[in-house]
């Protein structure tokens, strides 16, 4: 190829080609582990299989957020769950009180528009006024399901409260943390699905 420079034609050089650069760890975060260095902007964090944990969306670019998950299923807490029904359904206050972490963290919600007790020994409190109340509340667990990253934890649940009068199905959702104890429950949530219509009809 040529160009016109002044009166002469000058004779273009193709331009050459140079592989990218690759980026390299900044020198401040090379004393950090594999693992932390997959929280550095534009890593690829990698479980602990070795392997890009499922979900992953990475972007190109060193300040391109990375938008990653590391969360597993938690058999573990899974089975909280259903000692949770499975103590309830036998009146057990004492072992249902077991399963709440102790401390002003933990909240319990309820359905009823003033159940809202935050601290375990609120909470602990109110649960067991419940099972004074009914006796029991039998909960038919519908498919448990959990999944956690480290020591935390969200479950989840459709189950249903089969009283010889009415089945209520309700849905529980909520947080554990875990420790050399094993997992305990900070945050529980008990709700009835109903439409929306009526709410906004007020």
């Amino acid at each position: 190829m040529t160009r016109l420079q002044g009166s002469r034609l000058v004779a273009l050089r193709p331009a050459r080609l140079h592989p990218p650069k690759r980026l390299l760890t900044p020198r401040s975060a090379r004393h950090l582990s594999t693992t932390d260095r997959g929280l550095l902007p534009g890593s690829l964090a990698i479980t602990r299989t070795g392997l890009p944990p499922a979900g992953l969306v990475q972007f190109a670019g060193r300040n391109t957020p990375v938008v990653y998950s590391l969360m597993e299923r938690a058999p573990e807490v899974e089975q909280l769950l259903r000692d949770l029904m499975a103590r309830a359904k036998a009146g057990d206050a004492d072992g249902v009180g077991e399963l709440f972490a102790p401390g002003a963290a933990t909240l319990l919600v309820g359905s009823e528009p003033g159940d809202w007790y935050p601290g375990s020994e609120a909470a602990v409190v109110h649960l067991r006024e419940s099972l004074e109340k009914y006796g029991a509340v039998p909960f038919e667990p519908d498919a448990p399901v959990a999944w956690s990253e480290g020591a935390v934890a969200w479950f989840a649940d459709r189950p249903t409260i089969v009283f010889p009068q009415v089945r209520i199905p309700i849905r529980i959702t909520g947080v554990a943390v875990g420790s050399g104890g094993g997992w305990r429950i900070v945050q529980i949530h008990f709700s009835a699905g109903i439409p929306d219509e009526p709410l906004l009809k007020g």
